[in-house]
């Protein structure tokens, strides 16, 4: 019997669209991360391009939907759907509503969406306005939660202020049934991470995902933004960001001794190994690029590569090893 405690990490990031850089405008996207009364969220939105204070609205919004669900995340999962759906909206047009009054500015110049996921326990809630992708990860696989909702033209979508947004929010609450991991993005990331026509989210997401179930979050993060000014961002004009919660491995939850145990070894010399060469695994590598970082022989290296993944912690295939 091991001893450890369920724990979801968290990264997200939001990086200026080249429009904005040229004009010298802010970032519209606001990402936020809370663990707080047993309860794990991201939350992400995006702010209307069109709407001059839009950066202001979609911070107020993240942070209020973070505050509703860790504050009533219970009575949200087991009351009425459409009395929950009108409760939701109606605090967050009031922070809305009361930001506007402190910016002397009307509702819809602090238009945008929303994106949240609040995981408790073995259950998840759901809460989607506007554009922007919701994904997850179950068995080594990714998916899709909740595609973007548009409005009646193309580019156009629905914002928080909109005034048929009760109609159109999506709002889903279930058990995680195998769940381990969950994405938001907004559409200028999707342009590059999400396959419209096929409703499909880039692959190379899910070893992000996998990745932060044994590395340091604040490593996965500085790498996250790196990509996306470098690459992402250069693919569009709009702001990109992303938010991702995954469930932390058991095997991270494990002092040495019980690693010990769970490894098979005999030795805190073999869990340094181990633990090198699951750091190194931020992108699939080759036999031969572990066996060099971690500055061991390939034949030893391979031995630790086979019991991982014999524990199923990693996986081979095509010559590569990643989670």
């Amino acid at each position: 019997m091991y001893c450890f405690k369920t724990d979801w990490a968290m990264v997200a990031c939001a990086v200026t669209g080249r429009i904005h850089i040229s004009e010298n405008l802010p970032c519209q996207d606001k990402t936020y991360s809370v663990c707080k009364n047993g309860v794990n969220i991201i939350a992400l939105a995006d702010g209307s391009g069109s709407a001059r204070l839009s950066h202001f609205g979609a911070e107020v919004a993240t942070f209020k939907i973070c505050d509703i669900l860790t504050s009533c995340f219970d009575r949200l999962f087991n009351g009425n759907e459409n009395d929950i759906k009108k409760q939701i909206l109606s605090e967050l047009l009031n922070s809305l509503s009361k930001k506007a009054e402190e910016l002397k500015c009307e509702l819809e110049e602090l238009a945008s969406t929303l994106l949240v996921v609040g995981v408790k326990d073995d259950r998840f809630i759901l809460f989607h306005v506007g554009d922007g992708i919701v994904g997850y990860t179950k068995d080594r696989k990714i998916g899709v939660l909740s595609t973007p909702k548009n409005g009646e033209f193309i580019n156009e979508t629905i914002f928080l202020s909109s005034k048929n947004t009760l109609e159109q929010m999506k709002f889903r609450r279930d058990v995680l049934n195998g769940i381990d991991g969950f994405l938001l993005l907004s559409d200028g990331a999707g342009n590059s991470l999400y396959h419209k026509k096929e409703k499909r989210l880039a692959s190379a997401l899910l070893n992000i995902v996998n990745a932060l179930r044994y590395i340091d979050s604040e490593c996965i993060e500085a790498g996250l933004i790196e990509s996306f000014e470098r690459v992402i961002a250069t693919t569009t004009n709009d702001d990109c960001s992303i938010a991702i919660m995954s469930k932390k491995s058991i095997y991270t939850m494990l002092d040495d001794k019980s690693k010990m145990d769970f490894l098979g070894v005999a030795s805190c010399k073999a869990i340094t190994n181990s633990d090198k060469i699951l750091a190194f695994l931020t992108r699939p590598r080759t036999l031969k690029q572990i066996s060099r970082h971690i500055r061991l022989k390939q034949k030893i290296t391979r031995k630790h590569i086979l019991r991982l993944c014999k524990l199923e912690l990693i996986c081979i295939k095509n010559g590569l090893v990643f989670f």
